[in-house]
């Protein structure tokens, strides 16, 4: 409707400088020759008046011209852009000579507009009689004209427009639209000070309707204030508004209502698809207060309801008139996000696809583009009593964004989560390279959901705490993980590691098989944790401790991110026995044999430390049995055992079980139970494979 307007008042306003210069004393056929000239002219295009051309000199100033075309572009597939079957024109000669413009009657009947755009993305609206007119014009004459302002508001009595057609055609993506049966009234009904408007087209086949009245809009048209009301209604709902209008400013402000029984309908009648499932975007209900300008608009006293989702609070857009900035304050309901997430399926690519990015290492290399800067700046704090998505279910929270060129901060100021707090701020900054910074604390963690969720892991359970400071820069995910650097600590409490019982297995291989074999694959601790440093992608620990009733455990190492590789030394201890213990008093532990793990995440080894000889390697705790086997034909591992452990080789076995506490036996392999189903596209998928390499899969 915009264009349609700057066409049609364009062409009004060259038959209105023509006939101000030329009626008083020329024939109608010389004016009609002017105006096809100027207007030619003006806009670059042929102008062309086929049937009659009338004009009436006094009163009223009027003019009637019949069969307008409008030449289309020179690329155009029609010849012509825009027709019209009759116009008319009556001016308020007496208010003119005042200095007033009165339009006191403008009619077109059955204009057809063609808006249209070829393959290489030129527009036939774009006209080059006005670019060269403007580009020639002197600097100074168009400062000259920002100060002496726009020109006055034209006074009107009545606009009528039928039988109306537009047309839009994309020759680059091949889209075509159609609105038809346009009709537009536009009448001042003076007793009662008001201007009415009703309007009304169909678009590819559905109606539309807009109806508004303004109150006193002589005194808006001479900078007052006038009441407004407007309603815009389509199959699927309909837009009103109810307020004032400040001439001055200008300004608007009153209530907003929208009110949608199929939003992604009334989204397509516009040509906006977006890629969701078909069970969202359906009502939506918004109200609130608007308050509008050139310069600013807000929106108070929000209150929101789309599909499940509800909101309240406001929302603003500063500096409309430069670089926006978005301002808001919402406080959401429950938001059950997976519905408005691209599917998880479609998400992953396609393996070829993702190796042509990916270097040896596994970590993607391409140039990694960041959506910074937006075309806005925003300021946003929002609230949400829960929130769920891609398995992550999170309890209340307080989240504050900002994002300004560049740059874009998250401050998570509250949220409770798998029945513990977290607090995080996070700092991103787009250039070259990439910056990241992030900084964080969590309390009382639930770690069985939690890495369940976001890593696909079910083998860890236990409350955990951790604190962390961590920075990169890279311009791609491979140059930020080779360029991480910080510290942090995590401790976990009452917890178990599933899948895997350390103590047995330790037992099994000190032992050679008479005990450890038959105890559950679950190795409980009262307490797990130690603190870490990173340093060019290199994780290092050097205080790992777990505490557990019957084991003690302490150990070392690295994970070398960048090359998704694992180095880690553990020394168990185990409770000599069980036996004349009280409830308060602490086993006496005795030193077990060391575990060695090593190699890539893919496939990573365990191997035992007996005497400084590593034994051959196994990937899974349910190999223990076989690695036993091994060991009990190797003299030379046997006389390190009994050296260790007791003295003779034939006694090793008998020793040991002496130390530890008879019971058990057996040489049961321990299997770890089968993983859950969880997602393969969980947010930190690849540390799925180094958990599930330490603790076998």
């Amino acid at each position: 409707m915009r264009r349609i307007l700057t066409v049609v008042f364009g062409l009004l306003l060259i038959v209105v400088l023509a006939v101000a210069g030329l009626f008083f004393a020329v024939p109608d056929g010389f004016i009609e020759g002017r105006v096809e000239s100027m207007a030619g002219e003006a806009l670059g295009r042929e102008l062309a008046i086929d049937g009659d051309f009338t004009v009436r000199r006094w009163p009223p100033i009027a003019v009637a011209a019949e069969n307008i075309r409008l030449a289309n572009a020179d690329w155009g597939e029609d010849g012509d852009m825009l027709r019209i079957r009759r116009l008319e024109l009556e001016l308020d000669g007496w208010a003119l000579l005042s200095g007033r413009v009165v339009l006191k009657r403008f009619l077109l009947e059955a204009p057809d507009l063609l808006l249209e755009r070829d393959a290489e993305g030129r527009a036939n609206w774009e006209f080059e009689g006005m670019a060269a007119a403007a580009a020639d014009e002197p600097a100074a004459a168009r400062d000259g004209d920002e100060e002496r302002g726009a020109p006055g508001f034209v006074e009107l009595r009545e606009i009528r427009v039928t039988e109306g057609r537009v047309r839009y055609r994309d020759g680059s993506t091949g889209e075509t639209r159609t609105a038809e049966d346009i009709t537009l009234a536009v009448l001042e009904e003076r007793a009662a000070r008001s201007l009415s408007v009703e309007g009304s087209l169909d678009l590819d086949g559905a109606p539309l309707r807009l109806t508004a009245e303004i109150v006193d809009p002589r005194a808006l048209a001479a900078g007052g204030r006038g009441e407004m009301k407007a309603r815009f209604e389509l199959p699927e709902g309909a837009v009103a508004f109810a307020g004032r209008i400040d001439g001055t400013t200008p300004e608007l402000a009153g209530t907003l209502d929208l009110a949608f029984t199929d939003l992604r309908g009334a989204l397509a009648r516009f040509g906006i698809a977006p890629e969701l499932t078909e069970e969202v975007l359906g009502e939506l209900v918004l109200t609130g207060t608007l308050n509008a300008s050139p310069r600013a608009l807000a929106l108070q006293e929000l209150e929101l309801a789309l599909d499940d989702i509800t909101a309240r609070g406001r929302i603003g857009v500063l500096g409309l008139d430069a670089r926006p900035r978005v301002v808001a304050e919402l406080a959401f309901g429950a938001l059950a996000l997976d519905p408005y997430l691209p599917p998880a399926g479609e998400a992953s690519e396609p393996e070829e696809e993702k190796t042509a990015g990916t270097g040896a290492d596994g970590w993607p290399d391409d140039p990694l583009e960041l959506p910074l800067p937006l075309p806005f700046d925003a300021e946003l704090d929002l609230r949400f009593e829960s929130l769920a998505a891609r398995g992550i279910a999170l309890d209340g929270g307080r989240l504050r964004a900002t994002m300004e060129g560049d740059s874009a901060a998250l401050e998570v100021v509250e949220l409770a989560a798998y029945g513990g707090r977290i607090a995080l701020e996070a700092q991103l900054t787009a250039g070259t390279p990439h910056r990241i910074a992030l900084e964080g604390r969590t309390d009382g963690l639930q770690m069985l959901p939690l890495l369940t969720a976001v890593a696909g892991f079910d083998r860890l359970e236990g409350r955990g705490d951790a604190e962390f400071a961590i920075t990169a820069s890279g311009g791609s995910v491979k140059e930020l993980v080779g360029a991480l650097d910080g510290q942090g600590r995590i401790v976990m409490r009452d917890g178990a590691i599933v899948g895997v019982n350390i103590a047995a297995m330790v037992r099994q291989v000190m032992t050679l098989g008479q005990e450890g074999g038959g105890e559950p694959p679950v190795t409980d601790f009262a307490e797990l944790g130690g603190s870490f440093t990173i340093t060019e992608g290199i994780v290092e620990n050097r205080d790992l401790l777990l505490k557990a009733p019957l084991l003690r455990l302490d150990g070392e190492g690295t994970v070398d991110l960048p090359a998704r590789r694992l180095d880690y030394r553990i020394r168990p201890a185990l409770a000599a026995t069980l036996e004349g213990q009280a409830a308060s008093r602490e086993p006496v532990f005795k030193a077990g044999v060391p575990i060695v793990l090593t190699g890539p995440w893919e496939a990573i080894e365990w191997r035992f430390d007996i005497g400084g000889t590593l034994t051959e390697a196994i990937t899974d705790p349910a190999g223990i049995g076989e690695l036993v086997g091994d060991l009990r034909a190797d003299p030379e591992i046997l006389g390190k055992l009994g050296r260790d452990f007791g003295g003779a080789v034939e006694g090793v076995t008998g020793f040991v079980g002496g130390v530890l506490g008879e019971g058990g036996g057996g040489e049961a392999e321990t299997a770890p139970p089968a993983a859950g189903d969880v997602a393969p596209d969980t947010p930190l998928a690849p540390a799925r494979k180094l958990f599930e390499g330490i603790l076998g899969r």
